[in-house]
């Protein structure tokens, strides 16, 4: 019996230190400080920097209407329509007018192509339509600039090395990002690094230049107010060039769902 009770002893002693080792480790500098390293404290315990941003998705609804405007204006032109956006308190609506009757049938093929599926068409007379977004696509368009924000806050926080930080939606507004940062206590620090990275937009070239007197003399009338002109590398190592760009980008960071490295 006695042997029975010493070999259970034994075995639950064993076991607890199994538990503790998985805990702590094996001790350095005492056991207060193997504790700490092994153990990491939330912001309840050890403090830190709890930050709410909002997430202005109204902007990703403007600039996806903004780039279909002048998806939908290439695609308008040989029917002598144009697409607008004529009422900035509802950048979800576009506006399409001067359309001849003759070029009907035209006009709405184009405005109802598959890639404008995301929108409702109604006829406003004389010609005209209105595409208005529709409620489903909005809210795509919203969630995807609320998870986009996410990963890049995500890959930005973790340049500080922060243990377990915590980055995600907040329940008690609309969107709005939750961020918490255990034992950071500089918020202003925080803030500049989740501001600092610049955003990927991927613009048509208009034309190139060797200097800004050149781009000046191919656009006697001034660089037209669609455009824009920056400097930039070649990327064949030869001198910068002047780049006339559409001022709209064409793709955003938003835009993409994935990126994997390509071995040619």
């Amino acid at each position: 019996m006695g042997k029975n009770l010493a070999t259970r002893t034994g075995f639950i002693v064993a076991v607890l230190l199994i538990f503790i080792y998985g805990i702590f480790g094996i001790p350095h500098g005492g056991l207060k400080q193997s504790l700490e390293n092994r153990i990491n404290l939330g912001l309840d315990l050890k403090g830190g920097t709890h930050l709410v941003l909002q997430v202005h998705v109204a902007e990703a609804v403007n600039s996806s209407t903004d780039r279909d405007v002048q998806s939908l204006n290439t695609g308008l032109a040989a029917t002598g329509a144009t697409a607008s956006k004529q009422d900035l308190a509802h950048p979800e609506t576009i506006t399409i007018s001067g359309g001849s009757l003759t070029q009907q049938s035209a006009i709405h093929d184009v405005l109802t192509g598959n890639e404008y599926a995301g929108y409702d068409v109604n006829s406003s007379g004389n010609g005209g339509y209105t595409m208005t977004l529709k409620q489903s696509t909005i809210r795509d368009i919203e969630t995807r600039a609320l998870d986009t924000s996410i990963d890049t806050i995500t890959n930005r926080i973790n340049k500080l090395g922060v243990s377990e930080p915590f980055v995600g939606k907040y329940g008690l507004g609309d969107n709005e990002i939750l961020v918490q940062l255990p034992g950071v206590s500089d918020p202003g620090r925080v803030e500049n690094i989740i501001q600092s990275t610049a955003k990927l937009e991927i613009h048509a070239v208009v034309g190139s230049y060797g200097s800004v007197a050149d781009a000046q003399t191919a656009n006697p009338g001034g660089i037209p107010a669609e455009d824009q002109l920056l400097k930039g590398s070649n990327g064949v190592g030869g001198p910068d060039e002047y780049y006339l760009l559409k001022r709209l980008a064409i793709v955003e960071g938003t835009d993409f769902r994935d990126a994997q490295p390509f071995d040619g």
